[in-house]
């Protein structure tokens, strides 16, 4: 998987969340709603909801290596 710390989030597209606790997400990004990061999982399919204060970081996937 290619991440680009420098690029934002796109809406649509799929991120790696990185919580301050550690925890690692990998999500569709939905946006930002008030102090809250919201994301689409899609199976099963349910919207998360993280707030601010527990996101460490929100980088956009640009590429998938799926060989070997």
């Amino acid at each position: 998987m290619h991440v680009n710390p420098f690029k934002p989030p796109i809406r649509g597209r799929d991120v790696v969340v990185y919580k301050k606790n550690k925890a690692v997400l990998i999500k569709q990004f939905v946006g930002w709603e008030g102090d809250a990061l919201v994301l689409r999982q899609l199976n099963p399919a349910r919207e998360l909801k993280v707030p601010r204060d527990e996101v460490g970081d929100c980088h956009l996937i640009v590429g998938v290596n799926q060989d070997g």
